[in-house]
């Protein structure tokens, strides 16, 4: 099939100032988009996520297990720093989502049917027309998702389920997440397929598994690519993540309101469990927190509460280690109800200090930490503010425990007691961070958000809201294109120099 042309007429644009309205084009087409980029842009979002896994039959007596949702994959190009001063006549965006894997078929063997394929990736191509040729960055793909054998993610092995009907899809995209947020926009990945919804997994979503009676699995979804084109203030907004409390599904925190939208923008972390287990939890949140640094140039901001206030700890550690290399763009932490607290840390200004520490193990906890980290502690709070007693050390016991720790050996009497104390202070202590009511400076009518928010939005984004070019790499971000390359128009077909 020949490409699909998206024009966009920039004559007028030529003929006024740059704008900066973003513009955004995306596709879940077979057939390859091309998306003309106008003169005024200075900058392109490229957005891919591949297609989902086919699901696997079912057998005569068993079902078939769903397949695994495709990955996003997002970057940031800053248009000059690619062409690096070279003259160009246009610059054009190629969209080519990948179809989603095909479904497996029914047999009658005891133990499932036939697998489905994998999703196909989903590629986009930025290049600019010469008057020699192509001068051309590369492809940036989105990785397909698994069919059910795959080693992509937990496979839960098939059975039969009570309705006779295939098991659900795996996972989801972006690792478990279902949509991504990048740039100050949320792109819709789509929901496994299921028994009870088997035409819901476009975009990128895993298909169903085969019901038993040799019932053929679903598709997965097709891919879908995308393209913004931008010309932001020189100045580049400094990036805020944010990882919330266990099990909260809030989508409007109070800083994703409360942020100074000049200075910041603001990201939720998800793609992660966020439950009770929080070893598990915790280890793929931390992952998701450095794959968001990794893939955004600039300065940035961490911000947790509770299992997110462990989660950026974490991180704090790895930006200190060096094993994350962005710590001179590190502009500082908000950290609130911390397990990990540093005993007798707070944030500059605070009075009195809470007593106390991290409900974690000593070897866990945060030491030696600079004024970098602001920690955000509430009297009581079992979390944070924990002693050294004989129910404290049996507090610690249980957090570790949920952390996967299996070491230690609890009395049932001391258990029962240190389990009523946290989830008394759970239910009260833990539970203020959020409330106006929380006012942890003795004198100070400020809530704890609106004394973190007033010294980001008044001291740190005016002070660091400054130039700071985006740079891309296209070895580093697009590692199937290598290095920026020239292609020529030579006699009998395409070279390249």
């Amino acid at each position: 099939m020949g490409n699909k042309s998206v024009s966009h007429d920039d004559s007028a644009a030529k003929a006024q100032p740059p704008v900066n309205e973003p513009v955004l084009f995306a596709t879940q087409s077979t057939t390859p988009a091309t998306v003309d980029i106008p003169s005024w842009a200075t900058h392109v979002d490229l957005i891919a996520l591949g297609g989902g896994g086919g699901g696997q039959g079912g057998s005569l007596t068993g079902v078939g297990r769903g397949g695994y949702g495709a990955k996003w994959n997002a970057t940031t190009v800053g248009i000059q720093d690619w062409l690096a001063g070279r003259e160009v006549q246009s610059i054009h965006v190629e969209l080519r989502p990948g179809p989603g894997g095909a479904s497996g078929t029914g047999v009658t063997f005891p133990n499932g049917g036939n697998p489905g394929k994998p999703g196909s990736q989903s590629s986009v191509r930025l290049y600019a027309k010469t008057s020699t040729g192509v001068l051309e960055f590369g492809h940036f793909v989105g990785a397909g998702g698994s069919d059910p054998t795959g080693n992509s993610g937990s496979m839960s092995s098939g059975t039969i389920l009570s309705a006779m009907v295939g098991q659900d899809a795996q996972g989801g995209n972006l690792s478990g997440g279902r949509d991504l947020e990048f740039d100050d926009v949320v792109y819709v990945g789509g929901i496994g397929a299921g028994p009870a919804s088997p035409n819901v997994n476009k975009p990128g979503g895993g298909g169903s598994g085969g019901g038993a009676g040799m019932g053929a699995g679903s598709a997965g979804g097709i891919g879908y690519c995308a393209v913004r084109y931008h010309a932001p203030s020189p100045h580049l907004k400094i990036n805020v993540y944010e990882c919330v409390g266990t099990n909260s599904n809030l989508e409007l925190t109070p800083f994703k309101l409360g942020l100074n939208a000049q200075f910041f923008a603001h990201t939720k972390i998800t793609g992660y469990p966020n439950n009770i287990f929080m070893g598990q939890s915790s280890a793929q949140g931390i992952q998701r927190v450095v794959e968001a640094i990794n893939a955004k140039p600039g300065r940035f901001i961490l911000v947790g509460l509770s299992q997110g206030a462990l989660i950026m700890g974490e991180v704090y550690k790895k930006l200190r280690s060096g094993e994350v290399n962005r710590l001179s763009d590190c502009l500082g932490i908000v950290l609130m109800g911390n397990p990990i607290r540093q005993e007798g840390r707070a944030f500059p200004g605070c009075t009195p200090v809470p007593s106390g520490h991290g409900i974690a193990a000593y070897g866990r906890r945060l030491t030696n930490t600079t004024d970098l980290v602001w920690e955000f502690a509430a009297e009581g709070d079992p979390v944070c503010a924990n002693g050294d007693g004989v129910n404290d050390q049996a507090l610690t016991a249980i957090f570790e425990l949920l952390m996967g720790q299996t070491s230690s050996l609890i009395p049932l009497g001391t258990a029962f007691d240190a389990i009523v104390q946290l989830f008394t202070g759970m239910s009260s202590a833990h539970n203020v961070y959020h409330l106006d009511t929380w006012k942890p400076v003795q004198g100070d009518s400020r809530s704890g958000v609106q004394i973190a928010l007033d010294h980001l939005n008044k001291t740190v984004g005016p002070a660091h809201w400054l130039d700071y070019p985006i740079k891309a790499d296209p070895a580093q971000v697009c590692p199937d294109a290598g290095e920026t390359r020239e292609v020529n128009h030579l006699p009998g077909g395409v070279g390249e120099t």
